[in-house]
């Protein structure tokens, strides 16, 4: 199996026009728009907006599958953001398309600066996008 993680700072939807046996179908584009690994947050502590495309190839697409996406600082297991568990029934897509999966945590909290993860799970194998944040100005705490 292979995975792929994107990071950015949003996914924008476009409105394409696709030919499908020889007819004009609307469809969707998703766009990662600033791909990045180095987040900024005006203040630390603070928070960001993450942008999270994940792409597959090689999945076994006539089973379920669980998955979730998980953010957490890197070397902890407290949980910054999660999208629970997202279950893919089988045969939603053909064998070997592939599966994508596109999800946004806005006003994620961050507490100090530093490297963090991105966790993709499915079926119990977790595979990992490593990112970072940077504080335009560090506050004192307490």
């Amino acid at each position: 199996m292979n995975v792929h993680i994107l990071l950015g700072d949003q996914i924008e939807q476009m409105n394409i026009n696709q030919v499908v046996d020889n007819k004009s179908v609307p469809g969707v584009v998703n766009k990662l728009v600033n791909p990045t690994l180095v987040f900024r947050s005006q203040f630390i502590p603070g928070s960001i907006d993450i942008a999270v495309i994940v792409t597959t190839q090689g999945i076994d697409t006539s089973i379920n599958h669980d998955t979730n996406v998980t953010l957490r600082k890197k070397g902890s297991t407290d949980v910054l953001a999660t999208t629970s568990n997202i279950q893919l029934p089988a045969n939603l897509f053909k064998q070997n398309e592939g599966i994508n999966l596109n999800c946004e945590f806005k006003k994620v909290i961050v507490r100090e600066q530093g490297e963090y993860e991105v966790l993709f799970n499915i079926d119990g194998i977790e595979f990992e996008q490593i990112f970072f944040v940077n504080g335009i100005e560090i506050l004192p705490l307490g």
